[in-house]
């Protein structure tokens, strides 16, 4: 299993109040960077690829020397679609890609990391909200994925983590490499071409039932974060 975290983006909604790159702001004492290397150390993700950008040096700092990085220049000017096809070449065999900017509990995680689907997201069946990528499911098969779901049709939010099997993976990979090279979805998140992707192969949701997770956008998403149990 390869892991690839995505922390090239400026989170330009907190920007104003730290100092700190997103996945540097702290949380029980860790980084969010460093409890996501060390949920997938526990679990056994060794092959771990930070891909970064925004004050690239700092988050370079302060990994680990057995995780490998990869610096997006264009970080300002696009989204994670493009920013992941700059890298396509890493999504070859089972791989999970994930935001950042989130913190689950060890127990989702391995409950995603143990799901056979050939596309497998991590969803919060618990509410559906505003402001966030929704998710359509019947059950656990996944029907659509983003943010032009309306709120009143959704099932639940994506919260930032996909696991793709080996079948999957390449897929993905030759999906957001053709938008970049049409120039199409220059602000999009990767999971735009999740639809098509979902087509083809076995789409499921692995819900997080009542186990915790976080996602920090702005101000009041960290102190919620600080104030979250991550035991369950």
């Amino acid at each position: 299993m390869r892991a690839i975290i995505l922390a090239a983006g400026v989170g330009s909604r907190i920007r104003g109040h730290t100092a700190s790159p997103k996945c540097l702001l702290r949380i029980d004492g860790k980084t969010l960077l460093q409890h996501q290397l060390d949920a997938l150390q526990e679990l056994g993700v060794s092959d771990v690829h930070v891909i970064v950008g925004y004050r690239s040096k700092e988050i370079i700092g302060a990994l680990p020397g057995h995780v490998q990085h990869h610096v997006y220049s264009q970080y300002a000017e696009t989204n994670n679609l493009w920013t992941l096809a700059a890298f396509s070449e890493l999504l070859q065999g089972d791989c999970l890609v994930q935001f950042a900017d989130v913190r689950v509990s060890r127990d989702a995680l391995r409950d995603l990391l143990c799901c056979s689907s050939d596309v497998a997201l991590l969803g919060d069946g618990r509410q559906c909200l505003e402001g966030t990528m929704r998710i359509r499911a019947r059950g656990e098969q996944l029907l659509e994925v983003g943010s032009h779901i309306p709120v009143s049709e959704g099932h639940g939010n994506f919260i930032g983590l996909a696991r793709f099997g080996a079948a999957a993976s390449p897929r993905l990979g030759a999906l957001i490499n053709r938008c970049v090279q049409l120039g199409q979805r220059r602000q999009d998140y990767y999971t735009a071409v999740l639809p098509e992707l979902c087509s083809e192969h076995r789409a499921h949701v692995v819900w997080l039932g009542g186990k915790s997770w976080a996602e920090v956008d702005d101000v009041s998403d960290l102190e919620r974060a600080q104030a979250i149990s991550f035991d369950a």
